[in-house]
């Protein structure tokens, strides 16, 4: 029972939170997973003249575009 419990206090529960940069390059893949399963959906409601990088731009927060810019 006593080896149980310890196997908790060994548990690194802290998961370090993403950087700016890494949160922007993860929107961006997102985005560009969306842009090629939907291409029809892309093409409508974001016509071809917008990039994913833009898209992710501006989803992001507003204190990692901040942080990302300077």
């Amino acid at each position: 029972m006593i080896d149980h419990v310890n196997e908790y206090d060994e548990l690194d529960l802290y998961v370090t939170p993403s950087t700016p940069r890494e949160t922007f390059d993860q929107e961006v893949r997102e985005w560009a997973e969306y842009k090629d399963e939907n291409p029809n959906v892309w093409k409508a409601v974001y016509k071809r003249n917008i990039d994913v990088e833009a898209l992710a731009y501006l989803t992001i927060s507003a204190e990692a575009r901040a942080k990302i810019v300077n």
